[in-house]
C-alpha cells in the first residue's frame, strides 16, 4: 500500500536528507507528536513518547507472518520502550498492530527497494513468507521524505538465541531463503550482519524474562519462530535481467556496511567485483562464526558455509545454490531426538571457515572433500602481506586500478 497525503504537515526535516540527519539535529519528541494528527489519519497511531521513550498501548493485535507475535497481547499497564533512533517511531495500523516507522529518502535506492518489496506476492500468505521483513506501507509526506512501515519484530540476533540443534537449522533455513529471495529479485543487502537479523516475536514486559523464555521456547516447539534479514539502509538493486555469475561493479562499491564478515574479494586492490558473490560470502562467514559449535552435531555445515565463502569466486555457491544444498542435505535428514539436542554456544569466534573441518571424522573430510576451499595461492599471500601496510595497499590498488589487471 503506497499511501499518498497533500495535507499540510507540521513540520520540515532540519536538512536536506534523512541520510544526513543526525541525532543531535533532530528533536525527536517535536517532530513524531507534530505528526501524530497526520499519521492518524492515514490509520496510523503513534505510540506516546515522552522524554525518548515510547509508550505501548495497552493491546496489540495478532497477526500472521510477516508479523510477528507479541508476548502478552493484553497488558494492565503501559511499558515504555526504546527503539533504533530518531528517525524511527512505533505506531500501531488501524488493525491494531505494531508496526515501526522509518524516515527514508523519497526516490533513494533504500525507497526503490522498498517499493519493490511492497509489490512482492511472496507477503501474501504465511507458508510463501521469505523470511525478509517488507514494508507494509509507505507514506508520502509532501516533502522529501517518505515515512516506511514495518512489523515490529526483535532484533538483533544473539548467539543465545539458538540453543538447539533445531534452532541452528531454523535459523540457516531462514538466512538462506532471506538471501536468495532477495537475490531473485536482484537485490543484494550489502550489510549483512547478527543486527540485521530479527525474530518473529516481541514483548512489552521486558522484566518477565522467565514468562518471555517461556513463550520463545513454545513458538520454537509449534515451528512458527523465524528469522528475517531487514535494513535495506546500503541495499541496491539491479533489473530483473541481470545475471548473479557475471555482474561486475566497482571495488568501492563493497567498503560499506559491517566489514567482520567481508571476503577478500575486494581487499587486494581488486577493480570489480560480483556483488551477489559478495553477499554470499558475507552470509556464509556470519554463519559460520555464528553455528561453529553445531558443526560436530550438524556436520554438513562444513561443505556448505565452504562453498559458500571459498575465494574461488567462480565455484561459490549462488544464494539459490546454497539453499537448494541445504534442502537437499541437511533439511529433513536429522532425526527428532537431535534437532532437540541442546546447545551452548561460545563466544563468537573470528572464523576462518576451514576450521569447520577440523572436528569432523576423516572419512567425512574424504567424502566431501570436493567443497573444501584449496589453499590460498602464494601469489594472493603476497599480496595478503602487502596490503596490510598503508603504502602497500594504495600502491596495489594504484597498480591494479591503473593497469586494469
Amino acid at each position: 500500500m503506497n499511501i499518498r497525503s497533500t495535507t499540510y504537515v507540521y513540520c520540515k526535516l532540519p536538512c536536506a536528507s534523512v541520510r544526513k540527519l543526525k541525532d543531535m539535529d533532530f528533536d525527536r519528541e517535536s517532530f513524531w507528536n507534530g505528526y501524530k494528527t497526520w499519521f492518524a489519519g492515514l490509520g496510523y497511531t503513534l505510540f506516546e513518547l515522552q522524554d525518548g521513550w515510547w509508550y505501548a498501548p495497552l493491546t496489540s493485535t495478532k497477526a500472521p507472518l510477516p508479523f510477528a507475535t507479541c508476548f502478552k497481547t493484553e497488558r494492565s499497564d503501559s511499558v515504555g520502550v526504546s527503539i533504533g533512533n530518531n528517525k524511527h517511531a512505533i505506531a500501531q495500523d488501524a488493525q491494531g498492530r505494531d508496526v515501526v516507522l522509518k524516515l527514508t529518502d523519497r526516490d533513494s535506492m533504500e525507497h526503490k527497494v522498498n517499493m519493490r518489496l511492497l509489490q512482492c506476492q511472496e507477503f501474501a500468505r504465511p507458508e510463501t513468507f521469505p523470511c525478509v521483513i517488507p514494508p507494509v506501507a509507505i507514506l508520502e509526506t509532501p516533502y522529501n521524505f517518505v515515512a516506511t512501515a514495518m512489523p515490529l519484530w526483535t532484533a538483533p540476533l544473539m548467539r543465545l538465541d539458538l540453543n538447539s540443534v533445531r534452532d541452528i537449522v531454523v535459523c540457516v533455513r531462514c538466512m538462506l531463503t532471506a538471501l536468495d529471495f532477495l537475490h531473485r529479485h536482484r537485490i543484494i543487502h550489502r550489510d549483512i550482519h547478527h543486527c540485521n537479523i530479527a525474530i518473529s516475536y516481541y514483548a512489552w514486559y521486558l522484566d518477565d524474562g522467565r514468562g518471555v523464555n517461556n513463550f520463545v521456547d513454545e513458538q520454537k516447539r509449534s515451528g512458527t519462530l523465524a528469522y528475517a534479514l531487514f535494513d535495506f539502509d546500503l541495499a541496491v538493486q539491479f533489473p530483473e535481467d541481470t545475471s548473479v555469475r557475471d555482474l561486475r561493479i566497482p571495488s568501492d562499491e563493497a567498503f560499506y556496511g559491517w566489514p567482520n564478515y567481508h571476503p577478500r574479494d575486494v581487499y587486494r586492490g581488486q577493480v570489480d567485483y560480483n556483488p551477489f558473490a559478495f553477499d554470499v560470502a558475507c552470509l556464509g562467514h556470519l554463519l559460520a562464526a555464528t553455528c561453529m559449535d553445531a558443526i560436530p552435531l550438524i556436520p554438513m555445515l562444513a561443505p556448505l558455509f565452504d562453498r559458500m565463502t571459498t575465494h574461488v569466486i567462480h565455484e561459490r555457491f549462488t544464494a539459490s545454490e546454497a539453499l537448494s544444498f541445504f534442502i537437499e542435505n541437511i533439511q529433513g535428514t536429522l532425526p527428532a531426538d537431535q534437532l532437540d539436542t541442546p546447545l551452548i554456544l561460545g563466544p563468537a569466534p573470528i572464523c576462518h571457515v576451514d576450521l569447520c573441518w577440523n572436528e569432523l571424522s576423516p572419512e567425512f573430510c574424504t567424502r566431501w572433500r570436493a567443497y573444501r576451499t584449496p589453499p590460498i595461492p602464494w601469489y594472493d599471500r603476497v599480496l595478503d602481506w602487502l596490503v596490510s601496510f598503508k603504502l602497500g595497499w594504495w600502491l596495489v590498488r594504484y597498480i591494479r586500478h591503473t593497469f586494469h589487471i
